[in-house]
């Protein structure tokens, strides 16, 4: 299996569209409305971060399977449902946290999830991180407030080998 972060193209605009309109996925961001919303999908797909790159498109084996983005120190990543539990996030988590220390005034990179997201926590552990405590959040998709396990790792964790090569 081959995984790898590339930039978003006009052409995955419905592997996006298909992949938010999963509620177990979307419940699972902050953001993103249910039902899904085309043109919210194309409004999120042209943002400055996913044009600069600083959103990637995961993709696996050549098919489109989730996005990662590292925005201000803060990580997020949602996961097309027929990829969950192959531990492709766990390496594209890795990817990203590895990305993000090159730029060398980063101390430290955090994350979040909802408490409901165990596979997610699990993730973020796997990776080197740190739970740093609770917090609390509104999801658009569930419209509701919603407890958050908030996560961590330092600069210095991640050069101790830390992270999931």
């Amino acid at each position: 299996m081959t995984i790898r972060l590339r930039q978003i193209r006009d052409a995955d605009f419905q592997s996006m569209q298909d992949m938010m309109s999963d509620y177990d996925t979307v419940k699972m961001t902050s953001t993103w409305p249910w039902p899904a919303d085309p043109e919210f999908t194309r409004m999120r797909m042209n943002a400055p971060e996913m044009r600069d790159g600083r959103v990637q498109v995961i993709e696996v084996d050549g098919h489109f399977a989730g996005t990662i983005g590292l925005k201000d120190g803060d990580l997020a990543y949602t996961l097309r449902k027929d990829f969950w539990g192959r531990g492709i996030m766990t390496k594209a988590v890795s990817m990203m946290i590895e990305r993000g220390f090159q730029d060398e005034t980063r101390d430290r990179i955090t994350a979040s999830a909802w408490d409901d997201n165990p596979g997610s926590m699990r993730v973020m552990v796997k990776c080197g991180m740190r739970e740093l405590g609770r917090s609390e959040g509104f999801c658009k998709a569930r419209n509701a407030d919603l407890g958050a396990v908030d996560f961590a790792i330092g600069r210095g964790d991640w050069l101790s080998g830390r992270q999931i090569p």
